[in-house]
């Protein structure tokens, strides 16, 4: 049986983890047959800073007087980041006070690490009666550990948000390492310690070409991007901004993917997600789901705590053993990783179709609902 549900969260574009992530789940609860009244938070930066504010709150001050007077009995909302989280909160409760069951689905981890007020704020609004949706069982446990007033979590990866045509890529033995980095290419998503990696890896003879792709959102990205090029020549390739047949181009380029992130936010990359189905063996900072979804011998993942030295010599090693490597083994053992995050993951719908659907999953809550 299906029912009516409110459904908040922002929508690409622009383009964006959080924004993918939420139309993936949007897709996926229309193809199971829920009836969905969609409030999009997602606003295009156009025009000036004063119109874009306007359509930023009226676009929130509808999500809030939808979950006032709508008659539906459940509302998902995708948590805002930072002070976004602030109007999550009254979202949360407007639906609290008109009865609602209320669907929290949390895609960042700067308010998961640590205790912070915004949250305690929401949790305080929203009521212990309230699902909160992570992205994999660490995060709920870390989210259960820092706020024990949530009692009801459910996990929900970003895995059906890829590409599964990625599967299909042919993973040949080559002579020559190439390195990939692709991401919003900033700072704290790493793209300096992914070209400090490569410039380690091309001085030991492991690796010889980098490709960049991804849009430089900071100067000072847009900074190191300029001056690796100008160091590396032909060694560095930066293809900008990828979607499509171009990100699949991308992926077919390489042979390492790198993922250097500090981002305070990050969850799961779902980049790394696409670099299992593309079958590519991966290094990555072990932030929040990183480590359990890299549980496999072709990734490595490394401690945040080793810090852009440590990153480099994971690199490195990883660039030194695929000259000694099948490239097809390697293949085999990130894609047959991705099949299993695939089949949790059939399990994880199912769990969040019957909450949506008003049928209580078992075994997941506390007796204080």
């Amino acid at each position: 049986m299906t029912r009516d549900l409110i459904f908040i969260g922002p929508l690409p574009p622009p383009v964006h983890g959080q924004a993918i992530a939420t139309r993936t789940v949007q897709e996926q609860l229309l193809t199971a047959g829920l009836q969905i009244e969609t409030l999009n938070l997602g606003v295009e930066s156009r025009g000036s800073t004063a119109a874009l504010m306007v359509r930023r709150g009226w676009a929130q001050l509808r999500a809030i007087m939808a979950c006032l007077t709508g008659r539906q009995p459940s509302v998902y909302i995708s948590v805002g980041a930072n002070k976004g989280m602030y109007l999550t909160a009254l979202m949360a409760l407007a639906a609290r006070a008109t009865g609602k069951t209320v669907v929290l689905h949390h895609h960042t981890y700067a308010h998961i690490g640590q205790e912070v007020p915004r949250m305690k704020i929401l949790l305080a609004l929203a009521g212990k009666a309230a699902w909160h949706i992570t992205i994999c069982p660490a995060m709920s446990a870390q989210l259960k550990k820092v706020y024990p007033q949530v009692l009801k979590t459910l996990e929900f990866s970003n895995i059906g948000s890829v590409d599964t045509g990625l599967l299909t890529l042919a993973r040949e033995d080559r002579t020559e390492v190439t390195l990939g980095f692709m991401s919003n290419l900033t700072a704290e998503k790493g793209v300096h310690h992914a070209i400090a990696a490569f410039r380690e890896a091309l001085a030991a003879g492991h690796a010889q070409r980098l490709v960049l792709a991804g849009p430089c959102n900071d100067e000072a990205s847009r900074q190191a991007v300029e001056a690796a090029l100008e160091e590396m020549g032909d060694r560095l390739v930066y293809l900008g901004p990828v979607y499509g047949h171009e990100k699949v181009s991308f992926f077919e380029m390489i042979d390492i993917f790198l993922f250097p992130s500090t981002y305070a936010n990050e969850t799961q990359g779902i980049v790394n997600l696409e670099a299992l189905a593309a079958g590519l063996p991966i290094v990555a900072f072990g932030l929040c789901c990183i480590p359990s979804d890299l549980d496999v011998d072709s990734c490595i993942v490394v401690d945040p705590h080793e810090g852009p030295a440590g990153f480099a010599d994971a690199t490195r090693r990883m660039a030194g053993q695929l000259g000694q490597q099948s490239r097809h083994a390697l293949a085999q053992a990130s894609r047959a990783q991705f099949g299993r995050l695939q089949s949790r993951h059939a399990a994880e719908r199912s769990a969040l179709y019957d909450l949506l659907a008003g049928v209580r999953p078992e075994g997941r809550t506390s007796s204080a609902d």
